[in-house]
C-alpha cells in the first residue's frame, strides 16, 4: 500500500487493486487506515444498498490509479463536499436549535428524577431513566412508591427494584393490557 503524507489523499480516488492471487478489484476508495491495515473501496449501489468492499493490505499486491473513471463517491460521501451551514434560519442557528433541545432534554431529567424522599431506591431511578428514555410520558409516584405510566398502569418492585414487575388494575381496556406487554419487554432488555 503506498504511504501518504495524509490518508485523506487516497479517498475519492478510483483504483485498480490486485490482490496477492491475481484477483483484481475495482473501485472508489472510502476510506484508508493505514494503523489498521484496511482499505474500504466503494463500488456503488445495487438495489439501493451501497456495495463496499473491505480489503485488508497486506493481501494487496498492485495498486493503481484509474484515470477519468465514471464511478464516483456520492456527493455525500464525497470527502471535500461542503457541510451544511450552520445557519438554518436568519433567527435561528442549527447549533442554538441543539443546544437548546439538549438543554430542555436536561432539564426534563432533572425534573424527573427529582424526589423529596431520599428512602426512594436508586434502582428504582434506574429503571425510570431506562422505561423513560422509551415512555418519555411517565412519573414517579412517590406516594405509593411506583413508576405510573396512567391510572391503569404501574410498574412496581417485586421483591425489590432489580426485578421490577408491570402491573395492570383489573378494570383495564385493551389498549393499557397491549401496554404491558411492550413495557415488560423494554425492562427484559439489558
Amino acid at each position: 500500500m503506498p504511504v501518504c503524507n495524509n490518508e485523506t489523499h487516497l479517498i475519492g480516488v478510483n483504483v485498480g487493486v490486485t490482490l496477492v492471487d491475481g484477483t483484481v478489484v475495482k473501485g472508489t476508495v472510502f476510506t484508508y487506515n493505514s494503523s489498521e491495515a484496511l482499505l474500504v473501496l466503494f463500488q456503488g449501489f445495487s438495489a439501493n444498498r451501497p456495495n463496499v468492499k473491505i480489503i485488508r493490505t497486506p493481501f494487496i499486491k498492485e495498486i493503481t490509479a484509474i484515470r477519468d473513471s465514471e464511478e464516483k463517491l456520492p456527493p455525500q460521501l464525497e470527502a471535500k463536499a461542503r457541510l451544511p451551514s450552520m445557519q438554518a434560519a436568519r433567527d435561528r442557528s442549527l447549533f442554538k436549535h441543539a443546544s437548546s433541545q439538549l438543554r430542555n432534554a436536561r432539564d426534563k431529567r432533572t425534573g424527573l428524577l427529582q424526589t423529596d424522599d431520599p428512602k426512594t431506591p436508586i434502582a428504582a431511578l434506574d429503571t425510570l431513566i431506562k422505561l423513560e428514555r422509551v415512555y418519555p410520558d411517565i412519573h414517579w409516584d412517590k406516594d405509593e412508591g411506583v413508576i405510573r405510566f396512567n391510572q391503569e398502569v404501574f410498574v412496581k418492585a417485586k421483591p425489590d427494584w432489580t426485578s421490577p414487575v408491570v402491573v395492570v388494575v383489573d378494570e383495564a381496556g385493551d389498549t393499557s393490557k397491549s401496554l404491558v406487554e411492550r413495557i415488560q419487554k423494554t425492562l427484559s432488555k439489558k
